[in-house]
């Protein structure tokens, strides 16, 4: 991270969520606790490391993104769908994430 804000460089890509995984909370009432979208494998500009595996949801927040609660909810039809997202080139962070309808 101490690099991405050295340099000061975010990417933009689009493609299309391939695949998606969610990390469970709570041993009582379980919720979703974390979600992330696989996009298709795009090569980054030389020299950034290469990143298919981003984080769109964290119950605990997020420095960077604005976090949309509603995703919990309907996760599953991203499957497929094309979005935007920028990140941080070297940690992958991610700082926007858009669905084709907003862009």
């Amino acid at each position: 991270m101490k690099k991405d804000l050295k340099e000061g460089i975010k990417l933009t890509r689009s493609g299309t969520i391939t695949d998606i995984e969610t990390e469970i909370a709570g041993p009582y009432k379980p919720v979703i606790d974390i979600i992330r979208i696989m996009m298709e494998k795009e090569a980054a500009p030389e020299p950034y490391p290469q990143h298919h595996i981003f984080c769109i949801y964290d119950a605990s927040g997020s420095l960077y993104l604005s976090i949309d609660h509603t995703l919990p909810k309907r996760y599953k039809k991203l499957k497929g769908r094309s979005v935007e997202i920028e990140y941080f080139p070297y940690s992958g962070e991610l700082l926007a994430f858009r669905e084709d309808n907003e862009w």
